[in-house]
C-alpha cells in the first residue's frame, strides 16, 4: 500500500484495494497480532496494524476519498483490536473502564501518532 513501488507511482485505488484487503483479513487473526506490543515471534515484536501506523497516517492525507476511506477502516479495525485486548473479567471494575484501561494507547510510543490520526479522522468527518 505504499505510495510507489520498484520506483513506480502505484494508483490510489490500487492501494485503497490493498487496504480493504489488509482489514477483511486482519479480522481472521488475533487482536494482540494486529495491535499488540512486544509479541514474541514477530520481527520487531509489534502487531502488523501497529507497524502500518505511519503509512495509515500519510493515506488519511491524500486526496483520493476511497484511499482515506479504506485507510480510517484500517485505523478503526486497529484501534478496535487493542482496545479488545483490554478486556478481562475482574471485579470492581465496568467493561468500559477496563477496556480503555488496558486497551489504551496511553503511554506507548505510538500515543502521539494515534491522538494525530484521530484528530485527522475527526476533521475529515465534518468534510
Amino acid at each position: 500500500c505504499a505510495p510507489t513501488f520498484r520506483g513506480e507511482e502505484v494508483d490510489p485505488h490500487l492501494r485503497a484495494a490493498a487496504l480493504d484487503c489488509w482489514a477483511l483479513l486482519s479480522t481472521t487473526v488475533a487482536d494482540a497480532y494486529i495491535a499488540g506490543d512486544d509479541i514474541d515471534g514477530i520481527d520487531g515484536g509489534n502487531g502488523r496494524g501497529v507497524v502500518i501506523l505511519p503509512l495509515l497516517q500519510q493515506c488519511l492525507d491524500h486526496a483520493n476519498v476511497e484511499l482515506r476511506s479504506a485507510a480510517g477502516e484500517c485505523v478503526a479495525l486497529i484501534h478496535e483490536a487493542r482496545l479488545n485486548m483490554g478486556i478481562e473479567d475482574e471485579e470492581g471494575e465496568n467493561a468500559t473502564e477496563r477496556r480503555y484501561r488496558r486497551g489504551s494507547w496511553d503511554g506507548t510510543e505510538w500515543e502521539v501518532m494515534m491522538d494525530e490520526v484521530k484528530q485527522r479522522v475527526a476533521e475529515l468527518s465534518v468534510e
